[in-house]
């Protein structure tokens, strides 16, 4: 008897810091939210690795996990839709918990299988092309053949079935019902502020370095960019709260992305828009110094200098959960 494919994963990596959407769990739900979103994070890795299904029946065998009432787990995870932990799209359309960040963990740590299985219509990035990953309906994830075959004739690969399947799909693409999501835009469009920032950071950092891997100019990829300058606009630096009006001007963004890529140090530390927001007031005070003539830059230059290195040594392997 084939063994069968492994699917989800035994272990994650974590963030050593929340995102601000993590941030509101904490604050709302304080420790215990935080235990719920960790271990609803490991129930999904390692159950089919990049999807759980939030039902009743998965609601209570949770609850009962972590040993908190199903109804404030309901409500925790509620929340997590809300902001955007879990995708509310693919919740009230499937009924399940997953993401962005999910999805892309789970593709990156499959890589060595010999067959991963993926939902289509569960997906929220683009599609991979690697030859061991296989396509499948919602249609076909309840009703796949689990009986054991020894007759040759009858072990054709559960691959090539969805592929046979797929080529019926899509020759048959008319009758597709309204009820399968299209694959979600981008949060911001080409007109939005947010996307036209991230893609001027872009853009100075392939010009400063042509070898540097960065976004393409679609919203599509340039979103996780746009979504953290929209953060650093509405909220502000890392760690600071919706209500304590710390968010940076479009202009001031601007304007130190425009200094802080034509600084010798700077512009080849800062090469994403997460390590721009990261090191915001860092590049405000050094630039507010130096165009003040400060004659104490160099050694200000040396002490930011160190810092960052202890921040980078702090951050090393760490991957997005």
């Amino acid at each position: 008897m084939a063994r069968p494919n492994k699917v989800g994963l035994e272990y994650f990596s974590l963030d050593v810091s929340f995102d601000d959407e993590v941030q509101l769990i904490k604050a709302q739900y304080g420790m215990e939210g935080i235990g719920i979103l960790i271990t609803m994070y490991q129930t999904i890795y390692a159950d089919k690795g990049y999807y759980r299904e939030w039902n009743e029946r998965n609601q209570i065998l949770f609850s009962n996990k972590v040993s908190v009432n199903r109804n404030e787990v309901v409500t925790v995870i509620n929340d997590c839709i809300k902001w955007d932990i879990f995708s509310k799209k693919m919740y009230e359309t499937y009924n399940i918990l997953t993401s962005r960040r999910i999805q892309k963990q789970y593709i990156k740590a499959t890589y060595k299988r010999k067959e991963v299985e993926i939902v289509e219509n569960y997906l929220l990035i683009k599609k991979d092309d690697r030859e061991n990953i296989t396509y499948i309906k919602v249609s076909d994830v309840n009703n796949q053949d689990t009986t054991s075959v020894s007759d040759s004739k009858s072990t054709q690969s559960n691959k090539d079935k969805y592929k046979d399947k797929e080529s019926i799909n899509t020759s048959c693409s008319d009758s597709k019902t309204d009820s399968e999501p299209e694959e979600p835009e981008p949060k911001f469009d080409e007109e939005s502020i947010p996307y036209k920032a991230a893609l001027h950071l872009r853009n100075l950092i392939a010009n400063n370095f042509p070898r540097q891997p960065v976004p393409d100019k679609t919203p599509k990829d340039l979103e996780d960019w746009a979504i953290e300058l929209d953060r650093l606009n509405r909220l502000g630096p890392v760690g600071a709260k919706e209500h304590e009006g710390k968010g940076y001007t479009w202009q001031e963004i601007r304007d130190i992305m425009d200094w802080c890529q034509d600084d010798s140090f700077w512009k080849s530390n800062i090469l994403s828009a997460s390590k721009f927001r990261e090191q915001i007031v860092k590049l405000e005070g050094k630039m507010k110094s130096n165009n003040a003539g400060d004659p104490d830059g160099m050694n200000q230059t040396r002490e930011l200098y160190q810092e960052f290195l202890e921040e980078e040594e702090a951050e090393q392997g760490v991957i997005d959960i």
